[in-house]
């Protein structure tokens, strides 16, 4: 993977545990302490978010931080 890879890979990462666990944008961003728009720069893969915003969506989330950067090839 190259870093320009990196924001598309996380992005699609985040929004499969997100739809796994069956929470909407909304309520993961208000499980995560997020704006909804933030969410959705973030999973579209326009936004690579900070170490902190990673850590807030993997506590939304219910994870631990290592399981966003769990890519298959």
């Amino acid at each position: 993977m190259t870093p320009e890879e990196l924001p598309k890979k996380l992005g699609e990462k985040i929004k499969t545990l997100r739809k796994s666990k069956k929470l909407s944008l909304k309520e993961l961003a208000l499980e995560s302490d997020l704006e909804k728009s933030n969410l959705v720069r973030i999973e579209s893969g326009r936004s690579c978010p900070s170490p902190k915003t990673l850590l807030k969506i993997a506590n939304g989330l219910g994870l631990k931080l290592k399981d966003l950067f769990d890519f298959k090839y």
